[in-house]
């Protein structure tokens, strides 16, 4: 009965030979899509890809991502157990959702700039434009899920991101918490999932307009939010994985009558070459699925043209900020121990060096500012311990400060790099003794610590991987 409503909401928006095509498509399957990260991939892309993987098609709005086909049956190969995916060098994203975040670059002037994602699990979109802007600027990455928040954070540091804190806040305060605050916000609204269905045949099974309503309630209450937590000048992305038009059009609406004279929409009809073929009257993208084959999504820009008043509430109580600069001495020491260690001169990061509880973290700039309007849950990674007798880093420092053309790493084979990720000791063919970073195909993995040729295993016990190949 509920696939059958949604039909009939569809032929109020849509012709008859337009429905036929959207459910066609929606009973085959999804083409699989990756995009590669630069941050960790590099220029060239690993050999893995042409052995293991047919590319099928670029997506037109994203160079660095493709639709694929696997080479080999999933019961033999899983893409998310591979050596490639496990260390970041690629992510595995459904296509249409890589356009939020082409939208936000296409109108964002500078990569220094300091972007919002108020609500960022898994972290696809979080890591897609970490990527883009080369870990420069400030991104705040939000999600009111716990759970969640700990799959995003595992994320980013797999992926190499540097740029980013995490915060756990419902979304719908930031407007009276950091009013006109970001230079660039992202939206990827909660939304009732219609154009999952291909690879969620039960995503309609409970489809009806009441459920619609309430989510569009919520959808409101976010992006009045967001737009309050704008600059003046500033840009807003709002995109949805659902196809009707309450959600999408109807909220767009909404935000520019509401803001009017305030809010202009930013045409997306020439974001990539075909998007016309998707693009409302207005601008916006609303891709039914059959236009692109791929997931139904909707994709809106608008710019901030005036100053809103600060959205009603009360400020954040923050409590005292738990981080302290790193002394000159230490900064100094630990500077060279990873010179001496790492071969990695991180001297450009020496005042993002914070100390708590003997653990120096990387910091977002600016990150006492950031404690004292938002509820941050991390606000950099863990590069290193102190002790005692002196000092050990920690995995982060050997995947965000280490690029793999230094030397002082170790280089190992498929095979050992799968014990590596196992959490398993490995034997090596290196001299002397201290921290070494692994290296597989000319990407860090992790580091270890070096003795008589064996490497005890410093890769963290969260991301073991049993599977790995």
């Amino acid at each position: 009965m509920a696939l059958a409503d949604f039909e009939h909401y569809l032929r109020q928006h849509l012709s008859a030979t337009e429905i036929d095509a959207l459910m066609a498509c929606n009973r085959t399957p999804l083409r699989p899509c990756l995009r590669t990260n630069p941050l960790r991939a590099g220029a060239e892309l690993p050999s893995f890809f042409d052995e293991c993987l047919q590319r099928n098609n670029s997506v037109p709005w994203w160079p660095q991502a493709f639709w694929y086909q696997a080479k080999y049956p999933e019961n033999e190969f899983a893409l998310g157990n591979s050596i490639e995916h496990l260390s970041g060098q690629f992510y595995i994203q459904e296509a249409s959702s890589m356009l939020p975040v082409a939208a936000l670059l296409k109108f964002l002037d500078t990569d220094t700039a300091t972007v919002l994602d108020m609500c960022a699990a898994p972290g696809s979109k979080t890591t897609q434009l970490a990527a883009a802007l080369n870990n420069r600027g400030t991104i705040i990455a939000n999600e009111l899920s716990a759970s969640r928040l700990k799959t995003l954070s595992a994320s980013l540091l797999r992926c190499g991101v540097s740029n980013t804190a995490l915060c756990h806040l419902d979304a719908r305060r930031f407007g009276e918490l950091a009013p006109e605050t970001f230079d660039a916000i992202l939206l990827d609204a909660p939304c009732t999932g219609e154009g999952t269905v291909r690879k969620d045949p039960g995503a309609l099974n409970n489809w009806n307009l009441g459920t619609i309503e309430t989510t569009a309630a919520l959808q409101r209450e976010l992006i009045a939010s967001a737009f309050h937590a704008l600059k003046p000048g500033g840009v807003l992305v709002y995109s949805t994985c659902t196809i009707n038009r309450i959600e999408n059009h109807d909220v767009c609406r909404w935000l520019l009558q509401t803001f009017a004279g305030m809010a202009e929409t930013l045409p997306l009809d020439s974001l990539f070459p075909g998007a016309e073929r998707a693009a409302t009257p207005e601008g916006w993208l609303w891709l039914l699925p059959q236009i692109f084959d791929s997931e139904g999504f909707f994709v809106a820009a608008f710019r901030k043209t005036g100053s809103t008043e600060t959205a009603p509430g009360h400020p954040r109580k923050a409590a005292d900020f738990a981080y302290a600069p790193l002394s000159r001495r230490l900064s100094t020491e630990l500077l060279q121990h990873w010179r001496d260690g790492l071969g990695v001169d991180a001297t450009a990061l020496a005042l993002r060096l914070y100390v708590r509880d003997e653990t120096v973290y990387l910091l977002i700039e600016q990150a006492e500012h950031w404690h004292q309007r938002l509820q941050i849950n991390r606000f950099g990674l863990p590069v290193a311990e102190l002790h005692k007798n002196g000092m050990r880093s920690l995995h982060s420092a050997a995947i965000v400060l280490a690029p793999a053309q230094d030397q002082d790493v170790i280089a190992v084979s498929r095979e050992a790099a799968r014990h590596f990720l196992m959490g398993r000791d490995i034997d090596v063919t290196a001299g002397g003794t201290g921290e070494r970073r692994i290296q597989f195909d000319g990407v860090v993995l992790g580091l270890g610590k070096l003795r008589d040729g064996r490497l005890k295993n410093g890769y963290p016990r969260d991301f073991v991987n049993d599977r790995a190949r």
